[in-house]
Order: structure tokens, then sequence, then C-alpha cells
């Protein structure tokens, strides 16, 4: 067993207990009928109030690997519920260096013609925490509850991770541990097709967009589509920048601003029914566009002045920053939260302002001239650090935390996802799984997590001081707030050499 410690297990005490299982998994639709014959298992009834404390404990306790695929995920408000806590566990396992991969359901109302976001904050959450979460693709119905823990533990069942399902619902569920049983399941979940963002985008300019300032100095558009949450009017406004160029009216074409917003797989009654509700948002709520829908043809978008609203729109010759073509290119409007791609805006304005990758500015003044809660700006720039497209550096602490100067930023740029997996593999396959994870795991406490040069660092120091004084420095930097200006690479390189030397 891998458990650290065992869950207290009420065992079925049933002629066949492995028949019993796979009859609940038949049910389920999650194998073959004939896979009885090759499996041995132990099963455990956690059904109803046994779920929460049962999966807790095993999320706590996973040594090497974490495969889950869940329905819905329900993270409200009160970060103190048990789905927040599953959460963080399943985050905490994902520092502590195991394989963690998450795949929610993302699917299509057919009646609605609308994409079901289920589980976004949740889906937020965890990729902010830097865990290796998707969505299944729009057209897959991911409606599983299943989690396969060290490549032995099963948990399959009835309950969404819901405060509902965990504390009041009856739900009916299973732990179960067999390799054999974990393999299939492994199978099963790394073959849900997923929504992918990081394929090349279909387009044929290469050059950057010049993006007025008022975009985000009028508080009436950017900030307030942060604040309202309004993600496809941000993300389908700067694709019509785009693709426009220079023009400022044009035939708009629903296919192909299907395939740009990855919602083309859809029928199309349906994204056009999504695509008509979101230009009407950008006319009649936000006023930069005027769109007119013609019977049989085209529909014709025209553009409007940022800041004058109503007059015709011009392409910016100054008062304006640059947005790279790799943001698109790369799809990461369709990696990046929304707060995170208005941060990235920030520092591309902060960039062409100051002539320079680095700025401050405290979050405090960043809400008073854009418009979005500081809290929303700090979360964003966090995430653009973990993906290493900005760096920060916080001021020093001389008195109270409140009081200290404002954390400096540093543009880094954008990169193509595919080679920047091919990069982590070379790392991997170079110094071997186990180093790799030691050393991104500590990486990821000072923000370098996607850093290919900071991770082959720690390596080579792991390799020349030892294991145990790299988890040595990952446990005295894990123990410092998050805005601490010792939580840096420099820093984590100074423990591992000075203090052992």
């Amino acid at each position: 067993m891998i458990f650290q410690k065992k869950v207290s297990k009420p065992r079925i005490k049933l002629k066949g207990v492995i028949k019993t299982a796979l009859i609940f998994l038949f049910f389920l639709n999650l194998l073959p009928l004939n896979s009885s014959a090759s499996i041995t298992a132990e099963v455990t009834d956690i059904s109803n109030r046994k779920y929460y404390p049962a999966v807790k404990e095993a999320l706590d306790n996973a040594q090497s690997s974490i495969y889950m695929a869940m329905f819905v995920i329900t993270l409200q408000e009160d970060r103190e519920s048990k789905v927040s806590s599953l959460l963080e566990s399943l985050a905490d396992a994902s520092e502590r260096g195991v394989e963690v991969k998450v795949i929610l359901d993302k699917s299509l109302d057919f009646i609605s013609g609308e994409i079901e976001y289920k589980s976004e904050e949740a889906y937020r959450y965890l990729r902010e925490r830097g865990v290796n979460v998707a969505y299944d693709h729009v057209y897959g119905y991911t409606h599983s509850k299943t989690l396969v823990i060290d490549e032995e533990i099963v948990v399959v069942g009835s309950a969404n991770w819901s405060q509902t399902a965990l504390t009041r619902s009856n739900e009916c569920a299973l732990l179960v541990e067999s390799p054999e049983l974990a393999k299939r399941f492994i199978e099963r979940i790394s073959n849900i097709k997923l929504f992918d963002p990081g394929l090349p985008r279909p387009f044929d300019r290469e050059q950057a967009l010049h993006l007025s300032k008022g975009f985000l100095d009028d508080r009436r558009s950017a900030g307030v589509m942060v604040t309202r949450q309004d993600e496809r009017a941000f993300d389908l406004y700067l694709l019509l920048l785009y693709y426009a160029e220079e023009e400022n009216s044009f035939d708009f074409d629903f296919d192909r601003f299907a395939e740009y917003l990855q919602i083309s797989d859809m029928p199309a009654t349906a994204y056009r029914r999504e695509i008509i509700r979101t230009l009407r948002k950008l006319e009649d709520r936000y006023k930069l566009i005027e769109v007119e829908f013609r019977h049989g043809r085209d529909a014709r978008v025209s553009l409007l002045d940022i800041e004058g609203r109503g007059e015709k729109y011009e392409y910016p010759s100054d008062n304006y920053f640059l947005l790279p073509s790799e943001y698109f290119k790369y799809g990461w409007d369709r990696t990046l939260s929304l707060r995170a791609k208005f941060c990235y805006l920030v520092n591309l304005y902060k960039y062409r302002k100051l002539n320079s990758r680095f700025w401050s500015l405290s979050r405090e003044k960043l809400n008073d001239k854009f418009g979005p809660h500081f809290a929303t700006i700090g979360q964003g720039m966090n995430e653009l650090r973990r993906y290493n497209i900005i760096d920060t550096v916080y001021s020093e602490v001389y008195g109270l935390y409140e009081e200290r100067g404002p954390a400096r930023y540093e543009l880094l740029g954008l990169y193509c996802p595919r080679e920047h997996g091919k990069e982590l593999s070379r790392l991997s396959n170079k110094y071997g799984e186990e180093s790799f994870q030691e050393a991104r795991k500590l990486a990821g406490v000072i923000f370098r997590q996607n850093d290919i040069e900071a991770i082959e660092k720690i390596i080579k120091l792991g390799n020349e001081y030892g294991s145990d004084k790299i988890k040595r420095a990952y446990e005295l930097l894990s123990e410092k707030r998050i805005d601490n200006p010792k939580r840096t690479f420099r820093y984590a390189v100074g423990i591992i050499r000075a203090q052992w030397d």
C-alpha cells in the first residue's frame, strides 16, 4: 500500500467482492463487460459522508500521481468548504512534486447553443496554483466522477465535488485498491479528447496589433469587462481589431471567427448564436462597434473609436501599445484567465509608455487607474508570473508589510507552449524524472516552475549539493509569504549554497 496511514475502512463482506465492485462500475459505463476476469481488488464503501474524509486523506498521502476526471466542481466564496479543502489538497500535491492531471467537463447546451463553462472558478484556482488542469473538448461529455491515485487507488461514484454532494446528498462511491483497475482508468482518462488552446491559430498576419491605450484608460472598456467577467466580449473585441488590421469596417465571416474562437466544432446555428450574442454586447453595452445583420449574407461590423464612442475607428498611429501576434498564434488568449490577460495588457501598456521592461506601481494605484479590484490584479500578475511571462520583485519590508514600496514587474515575453513542453521533457530525460520533479517543485515555490533555465540550475545544484539540501531550501521558502522579497530564485540558490558549504 502507498498510504502513509490507513483510512478506516468498513469492508464489503460479500462473496465476490470484486464482482460487486465491477457490477457497480459497469452500471457507470466505465468498464467493458469482459473486464472482471483480470481484475483483483480490495473495495471500501465510502458513500455519503464517508467520501470526503477518505478522498481527502488519499490525496494528502499521494506519492507519485493523481489522475482525475470530474463532471462538476463547484467552488464558492466560502474557501473553508470541503470542496476548497479537496482542491487545496490537489494543489498541494502538485507543489510537492506529485504528477496531477485534472480534466473537467465543458459542454455545449444544444438547446440554448451556449457553451457551459462548468467549474470555472475551480479551473482558475487550480491553474493559478500550477496544477495541470484542462477542459474536455466541447463535443465531449465527461460525466465521470473518478480519481486514480498512485496508480493503485481508484475512487469512483456518483458524487460531483460540490458542497451539496459532500454534505447533504445521498451519493454512492467506492474506493477500490487495484493496480490493474487503476491502469485501465488512467488509460480511459488519458484518452479523453481535450480542448487544446496550444494549437496554432488560423491567422495569416504576423505583425503586432496597435492597441489603443484607451482600451485600458477608458474604464468603460477592458476594466468593466474584467469586473463583469465578460471574457467572451474581451476576446472577440481583440480579435475584431486584429482581423480588421487598418480598416474600420468589414464583412464579418461567422465561420472564420468560430475558428478563431475555437468553437467551430459546434453546429453552425449554435456558434452563430453565441457570436451574435457577444457582438450585441460589444454594440449595446460597450459601444465599441456597430453591427448590421444581413439576411443570407455576412454581417457588417464597423469599429468605433474607444474614446469618442460613436465616431469612426481609426487605426492608432500614436497613443497605442503593441499586442504581439504570438498572443493569438500560440493560444495565450485561450490559456490565460481573463484577469491574467488584462494584466498582460497592462504590462504591455507600461512597457510602451516607459520604453522599459521594468516598471513599478502599487496594486491600489493600478486599481485606481484601470478599474479592476487590486486583489484581481494581484491574482492576474501572479498567474503571469507562474507562466514565466513576467517576473515580480517585491520591495523589502522595513516596517509594516502594508507600508512597503510597490512591487517591480519585468515583462519577459510569450513563448510557444508546445516547444516549452518539449524543453521540459528534455530536462526530464536528461536528468531523470525524480530530479526533474524535485527541482520543479522548488521552482514552483519561487514562481519559476515554467522557467527552463531556473529548473535546470536547481537540478545541477541538487547534483552538486545533494537532494536533501534542495528539500530543505523548499521547506524554508515555503514558510515565507508569497509576496516575501526573499521568495526568489537568487535567495533559493543562496540557501542551497551558503548554509551547507
